[in-house]
């Protein structure tokens, strides 16, 4: 351990283990946001539910000396650091240090979100924050709209659309309506985006419970299912178009097998067994095509980079190449059954029977 005092550095040993218990990994520091925020909105709202039934005593008094830089307030908003908003709320929030925020000024800001302190919101404060919020996000929109966009809020969470004041009540109406909703997955022209779930954490610790109980409901089954499907929109495509490529083939062979070649000697003493044998043959050298080109990497690597990888998911070349596998063991136990069933109508003829079979040979 090192510290500098008045000009001079001195070293104090320490065990590693004393090291590692002061220090702050960012589990830790998550965890010391998260009750940050519980105390300050327990303390601003007179909400004892919302504090964290563990901590204790001491750990209060070190959440009252606790302070949060920009980055970490913009972090439990869900917001960007450099957006308008966040720079005007920390503006206002911090007064003592203009780049963190105690405590005490964190909950003095929380108390000033009710004015009148009688506990309800009017209506022009929420449009006037919801119109802050679309200029951060760029969003145009007249008023008229919003105040259209207002209305069916309201209407649809049962709060009435000509109340003039909001009450906590409300609210949490609103946030369990909006709630019911089920995300979609976008792909922007085969970028990969990726989300990370630690930092909405804060938020997430906050969120309402549904005092609904059961299994989900039929509108988030089908929910699920479309994000699903827009999700893995072009691996469905691609396996559509294998699934009936294999289809195609093995039906072409069976019917040609089965309908065209009813005067061979074959097709009467085997019947349909020539022609699912044929049909599987036909499927497995399709598939043995196929399982080869998944694995060829430099191939892949210089058509990744082409406008077809925007079509076509080539990082899962490899779990396509185990899809392909089962395939083709999948028609060579079709062709191995098939093989044994003609075997047997081939024995259970008679001398004369195998004599227009096998021509060539000789049947003693």
């Amino acid at each position: 351990m090192v510290e500098k005092l008045d000009g001079q550095v001195s070293l104090i040993s320490m065990q590693n283990e004393v090291l590692l218990a002061r220090a702050e990994t960012k589990d830790l520091r998550q965890e010391h946001l998260d009750q940050f925020f519980r105390e300050a909105y327990a303390r601003a709202f007179d909400q004892q539910n919302l504090r964290d039934s563990e901590i204790e005593s001491d750990d209060v008094d070190d959440i009252l000396h606790q302070t949060i830089t920009r980055h970490e307030f913009a972090q439990a908003i869900g917001m960007r650091e450099t957006d308008l908003f966040v720079q005007r709320m920390f503006a206002v929030t911090a007064q003592s240090d203009k780049e963190v925020i105690t405590f005490v000024e964190f909950l003095e800001v929380l108390k000033k979100f009710s004015s009148d302190g009688d506990g309800r919101v009017q209506r022009s404060d929420l449009a006037d924050l919801l119109r802050s919020l679309n200029v951060t996000f760029g969003v145009s929109i007249t008023e008229d709209s919003q105040n259209d966009v207002i209305d069916s809020i309201l209407r649809k969470s049962g709060a009435g659309s000509d109340a003039h004041y909001l009450t906590k009540t409300d609210f949490e109406a609103i946030f369990l309506q909006a709630g019911k909703g089920r995300p979609l997955g976008i792909d922007m022209r085969g970028a990969k985006l990726k989300l990370d779930l630690q930092e909405t954490a804060s938020l997430n610790s906050f969120a309402v419970p549904s005092t609904v109980d059961g299994s989900p409901d039929r509108q988030n089954i089908v929910g699920t299912i479309v994000a699903a499907t827009a999700t893995y929109r072009r691996h469905i495509f691609i396996l559509f178009i294998f699934c009936s490529a294999n289809l195609i083939i093995f039906l072409d062979r069976f019917r040609f097998h089965f309908y065209e070649t009813e005067h061979l000697d074959q097709r009467r003493v085997m019947g349909a067994g020539i022609a699912i044998t044929r049909g599987a043959a036909g499927a497995i050298s399709f598939c043995m095509a196929i399982v080869l080109l998944t694995v060829c990497r430099n191939i892949i690597t210089v058509l990744r980079e082409t406008p077809l990888g925007e079509l076509i998911p080539f990082d899962s070349a490899i779990g396509f190449h185990k899809i392909v596998a089962f395939f083709a063991a999948f028609w060579a136990t079709v062709h191995a059954i098939g093989h044994c069933v003609n075997f047997y109508h081939v024995a259970s003829q008679s001398k004369e029977g195998l004599h227009c079979l096998f021509q060539e040979a000789i049947v003693g």
